[in-house]
């Protein structure tokens, strides 16, 4: 009868001789293995000594014998007690077969039980399922004895025990737990996130990739994370089908991403997700795709900055405005020609203020003072405020790998249009994240027409004239009520658009916002249409404003238009507030033989 494999562990050489009995198959290391100076610490001690022998020859072992106190170096110390780490990489290393992780462990030691655990919640595992603690010199009558083997082996752990995570516990403290949490999502997680997101680029050999798997072999803070904490795993590399809609999407789009360590494998991530390339170097940012911040003084800098080309690009429009005002009222071509020429060169300025489709932002960007803040005065929130409060069309994800952070709703209600966590959120979900704020992004330059509009010293409008069957032209001065409440009622539009861009439904009793932005648009046509009794000689969009307000006011009738419909119908009445009762500027221009 061929006997189970029984694995000593003991770097007291001639003790081990002491534990062999009889026919047993008894696993021991040479003396040379307990005396490995190139290793750092017992993790890669284990990964680099015991753990290719536990993936070889001894695979089949159905039982430890653990000297508690070993030491795998001359100069390390007993009272370290390393047999219990050791016990708790068997039980936590993916790599090695259930059998092996679930067999049943005898740590002896000539300390007591309440020695061994010491003050240090992470050596509870000695009072867990499948770990015998035999006290010496009184155990060793059990240690010698086949019998107790044989009782042993029959007694293994169980892994999938709902209560065997309470003993990986890291301390007695919780904010032990989060700080460990934090340190896997922003070091082991960004190997997860290369791999959801851009696992179809990025090579195994890696060096983010092939590091990760390199601690997840040694390091046992990180296997201790991952087995209480399962959404950490990883889910594998994203569909191509996917992938490639995706970058379809994002394609044209330029995003921010601010986070302090995007040089550790984050923008790596980020870049190939996004793009479908990898980048020409691993810290570096390719500007035209993708600029990267570090600190929030830098990203106050670029928003302050902006703000100052925003600005002046509206003084220009609004200058250029009353030029093109002026020169109507002369009829001067010249003078007209090259006010139209400045308003389209302003507008052109006030887009590129801040050129970005997405931020992307880090909520702990100087670490060693937000773990003392609490998390609305995190360094990332005050970004968020400036980014929101200046620009606040473009679409901000928050992304964290702080416990200490706060839920999606709050993020949202904050200001933030996603809330994704390093480590633990998916990299799907990301991608769904960003898909639904491009959707937003696409309204970006509505905004800044907005703005235009906001700073335009008049508006000019149609008046319907009876007698002489025609229109005329009116001026609407910015303090004019009507033109208040124009300008009003578009912002409103604007943001109703832009809360609808997701596509979910409406929530229970409220209005579908399409109703609302289309009653806008009606009183906004009237504003801009004075006196007109008959829509039909209108042009189309006009037409339809005019017919889905009266839809509006019978709900039922029909079905109801869908989000790009209503954003044309938008559009067009902002471009023609700004081009004015007159040609459109496009067609103005041609005209003259000057292209856009």
């Amino acid at each position: 009868m061929v006997m189970p494999a029984v694995c000593i562990l003991d770097d007291v050489l001639w003790w081990q001789d002491l534990l062999r009995a009889g026919d047993w198959q008894v696993l021991a290391l040479e003396e040379g293995a307990y005396d490995r100076s190139d290793c750092a610490d017992l993790g890669h001690w284990f990964k680099d000594v015991l753990l290719p022998r536990l993936q070889g020859d001894w695979r089949d072992a159905r039982l430890f014998m653990i000297n508690a106190n070993l030491k795998f170096l001359p100069t390390a110390h007993r009272q370290l007690r390393h047999g219990i780490e050791l016990l708790q990489h068997i039980r936590l290393t993916r790599q090695l077969p259930r059998a092996l992780r679930e067999a049943h462990v005898v740590l002896y030691s000539f300390e007591s039980e309440a020695a061994l655990r010491g003050h240090d919640c992470r050596n509870l595992i000695i009072y867990s399922p499948g770990v015998t603690l035999p006290r010496l010199p009184e155990g060793m009558k059990q240690l010698a004895d086949p019998d107790c083997w044989k009782r042993w082996i029959e007694q293994p752990a169980d892994l999938n025990a709902p209560n065997l995570a309470g003993f990986f516990r890291f301390s007695l403290e919780p904010t032990w737990g989060r700080l460990y949490a934090h340190r896997y999502r922003n070091r082991a997680g960004v190997a997860k996130f290369v791999e959801e997101f851009a696992g179809d680029l990025v090579p195994q050999d890696h060096s983010v990739l092939t590091q990760y798997r390199e601690d997840e072999l040694s390091d046992l803070t990180w296997k201790r994370l991952r087995f209480t904490m399962p959404r950490l795993d990883r889910r594998g590399k994203p569909a191509r089908a996917r992938v490639e809609k995706f970058r379809q999407q994002t394609r044209g789009h330029r995003f921010l991403f601010i986070d302090d360590e995007h040089a550790r494998g984050w923008y790596l991530g980020f870049y190939a997700g996004w793009t479908g390339r990898l980048p020409l170097s691993e810290g570096g940012c390719v500007p035209d795709v993708v600029q990267c911040l570090s600190s929030p003084s830098e990203a106050l800098e670029l928003i302050t900055r902006s703000v100052e080309a925003l600005n002046q690009a509206l003084q220009r429009w609004r200058d250029a405005c009353r030029s093109l005002a002026e020169a109507i009222t002369a009829e001067d071509a010249d003078r007209k020609l090259a006010a139209i020429q400045n308003r389209n060169l302003a507008q052109k300025e006030a887009l590129r203020a801040f050129p970005y489709s997405l931020v992307l932002l880090d909520l702990r960007l100087e670490p060693a003072l937000d773990e003392n803040r609490i998390p609305e005065e995190l360094s990332g929130w005050q970004v968020l405020q400036s980014i929101k409060q200046s620009f606040p069309q473009v679409p901000v994800i928050l992304f964290t790998a702080s416990e200490k952070a706060l839920n999606a709703e709050t993020a949202r209600r904050l200001g933030a249009d996603g809330y994704w966590l390093k480590g633990v959120s998916s990299g799907e979900k990301l991608r769904q994240m960003i898909e639904a704020c491009l959707n937003k992004a696409s309204l970006r330059r509505d905004w800044i027409r907005l703005r235009l509009i906001r700073e335009m010293p008049q508006l000019r409008c149609r008046h319907w004239k009876q007698r002489e069957a025609g229109f005329s032209e009116l001026w609407l001065d910015e303090a004019d009520p009507r033109s208040l409440q124009a300008k009003r009622l578009l912002e409103h539009s604007y943001w109703l658009l832009w809360d609808d861009s997701s596509g979910e439904a409406p929530r229970p009793g409220r209005e579908p916002s399409w109703r609302l932005v289309i009653s806008n648009l009606g009183v906004i046509q009237e504003i801009r249409w004075q006196a007109v009794k008959k829509w039909g000689p209108l042009p189309q969009p006009e037409r339809e404003i005019h017919g889905l307000r009266i839809r509006a006011v019978h709900a039922g009738r029909s079905t109801d238009p869908d989000w790009k419909g209503l954003v044309s119908l938008f559009r067009h009445t902002v471009d023609d507030l700004i081009e004015g009762p007159g040609q459109a500027l496009d067609v103005f221009l041609a005209g003259l033989g000057v292209a856009l």
